[in-house]
């Protein structure tokens, strides 16, 4: 069995979502809009990435202190404190992407004339950051085949691991003119600041629990 250095080594290895030069997201091949500052606000989340680049650095300074603390104690006695690194990062991606979910609004008429209206905050897919940590994982398991099975369990875990869409708001409205009523609720501890991505993060904080490798 490795030692715990040379197994978060073997992450590090397909771990790439950091640019070593820049300490921000690499860019790949084909991403050419990234080359212009117009092009990328177009085409991409930037604040999202923004985020995901603090929690890729964070990872990579916890495996580094972690390193540099246990890396003499054998995998086996130590994948804890990894496992549990991981955990927190493949969380926090989570709740970035969560708060930079899309609001979708979905207005519904029914037969005898009343009106519904729902709005919902949908989180971001799963995307590069996600696709470096599984090939980091991937990385240990084809140096160390004893953890293979590990290894596959916790990419597997990765995959299906979702934050859910959330209905925030409904409202109802029945009759017309004067003899209208109208009825509204908010549905969650956001109340009506579900549109700040500050109280997005805060309720995603509170809600979404960690992987459990």
């Amino acid at each position: 069995m490795p030692n715990l250095k040379s197994v978060i080594d073997s992450f590090n290895s397909g771990f790439c979502y950091l640019d070593p030069a820049t300490n921000l997201r690499k860019t790949r091949w084909f991403e050419f809009w990234m080359a212009c500052e117009s092009l990328k606000e177009e085409y991409t989340n930037t604040l999202l990435t923004q985020d995901l680049e603090g929690v890729a650095r964070k990872v990579t300074q916890q495996l580094e202190c972690l390193s540099k603390t246990k890396g003499t104690d054998d995998f086996e006695i130590a994948q804890h404190d990894f496992k549990n690194i991981i955990a927190a990062a493949i969380q926090q991606a989570q709740i970035k992407r969560f708060k930079n979910g899309t609001l979708t609004t979905e207005s519904t008429v029914s037969s005898d004339g009343a009106s519904f209206m729902t709005r919902t905050i949908v989180p971001k897919n799963a995307g590069t950051f996600e696709k470096n940590l599984m090939s980091g994982l991937e990385a240990i398991a084809q140096l160390y085949p004893e953890l293979s099975a590990l290894m596959t369990e916790m990419r597997e875990k990765i995959t299906i691991t979702r934050a859910s869409a959330v209905l925030v708001f409904e409202s109802k409205t029945r009759g017309t003119g004067k003899l209208s009523m109208f009825s509204d609720r908010n549905l969650t501890t956001m109340a009506s600041n579900y549109h700040l991505l500050s109280e997005r993060e805060k309720y995603a904080a509170e809600t979404i629990p960690s992987v459990k490798f």
